[in-house]
């Protein structure tokens, strides 16, 4: 299990923090690594993390934690305060790549190849992205200002659905045959069908769930 640690932004250092490797059964921290990481992904034998200075690919073996790729995704032409990307937003590892978000200055989504980190595409999104997971057939970026989910067909990069979520869309998660969003304003999860793209079922679960995963044979919402 991998997990990422940055710190208060008005701390005296601003742009230090760690990503932590821990034992997945005794959640023993095993090694650590001085990075300053506000999105990890995992999957396909690679581990990706994504911050303020790119995107860098991370040792998997049992020794230290270790960079093995660095990589800068390109900024709009011309430069500018209106055009310069602040934040990459969120990462997912799926279908043979690492697919990067940008922020809602700069609203591109980055296919990479996943060990060299190459960029392949680079999709334009039609609003501004928070959450992005991969599987179940698509590739899913939600939307938090339009309350949407975007699916975008890995074999082409081209955007097949547009699927209406419920209030404060936040975090995304594939797997389990379903797609699952939560909404953090109408405190409810949608479950949605990915061969129709559509919402098969609102689940009401209270607070504010914003992160959804799934795994360990279940579906697990933070709120």
């Amino acid at each position: 299990i991998f997990s990422t640690s940055p710190p208060p932004v008005m701390c005296a250092r601003p742009f230090t923090g760690t990503v932590a490797r821990y034992d997945a059964v005794t959640g023993v921290r095993e090694r650590k690594l001085d990075l300053y990481s506000c999105a990890v992904a995992a999957g396909e034998g690679v581990l990706w993390s994504e911050g303020l200075f790119g995107n860098k690919r991370l040792s998997t073996d049992p020794g230290e934690l270790r960079i093995l790729r660095d990589v800068t995704l390109p900024y709009r032409e011309p430069v500018s305060v209106e055009t310069t990307r602040l934040i990459n937003r969120d990462l997912a590892v799926g279908y043979g790549s690492v697919w990067a978000l940008g922020d809602g200055i700069d609203r591109r989504m980055w296919r990479l190849d996943r060990r060299s980190g190459r960029i392949l595409a680079t999709i334009e999104l039609p609003f501004i992205p928070r959450t992005v997971a991969a599987g179940e057939g698509g590739v899913w970026v939600t939307a938090p200002v339009d309350d949407r989910v975007l699916e975008i067909d890995p074999e082409t990069n081209a955007i097949t659905a547009t699927v209406l979520t419920g209030r404060g869309t936040s975090g995304v998660a594939a797997g389990a045959g379903s797609v699952w969003v939560t909404s953090t304003i109408d405190g409810t999860v949608s479950r949605i069908d990915p061969g129709s793209a559509e919402v098969v079922d609102q689940i009401d679960v209270g607070g504010r769930p914003r992160e959804v995963a799934v795994g360990a044979d279940g579906v697990w919402v933070t709120a």
